[in-house]
């Protein structure tokens, strides 16, 4: 779970939704699940639309999906498997952290944009200790040419 008072605007709530649906291939594998066993996604958000509305259409769609907006505290989180292993979690907590920074900071244009590649080369090793690594375990990091 994380605080819905994260997010300024409804834009930003709606966003961090949609790189769930945008990235959901490479979500599952990082969660460790196979795609039928993945929580739902909501497969038509079009940023440009009006936020509120489609954030009323998105709670009332229960909690089975990637991100459950349900509770008016909190955005749930539900795509990843459990794991004893302490770096895999915490590569979970930093990944939803990075995705809701993302929300935060980028417009609706640049993320519709963005690609996966685009995206893991935003991580910052700095800030996100175990994420870079579990992402180069599972094959989703992209590796950096010597000229980056």
């Amino acid at each position: 779970h994380l605080s819905r008072a994260f997010f300024a605007r409804d834009r930003q709530v709606l966003s961090f939704v949609f790189l769930f649906d945008k990235f959901w291939d490479e979500l599952c594998r990082f969660s460790r699940r196979c795609n039928s066993h993945m929580a739902g996604k909501y497969a038509d958000i079009v940023l440009s639309r009006p936020a509120s509305k489609k954030l009323q259409e998105i709670r009332r769609a229960g909690k089975y999906k990637n991100v459950n907006l349900g509770n008016s505290e909190t955005i749930e989180v539900r795509t990843f498997r459990g794991t004893l292993k302490i770096e895999t979690l915490l590569a979970s907590v930093e990944l939803v952290d990075f995705l809701a920074r993302c929300a935060k900071r980028y417009t609706a244009k640049e993320l519709e944009a963005l690609t996966w590649p685009a995206l893991v080369k935003k991580i910052s090793p700095k800030r996100y200790r175990y994420l870079p690594a579990y992402l180069g375990d599972i094959g989703l990091l992209i590796p950096q040419t010597k000229s980056e």
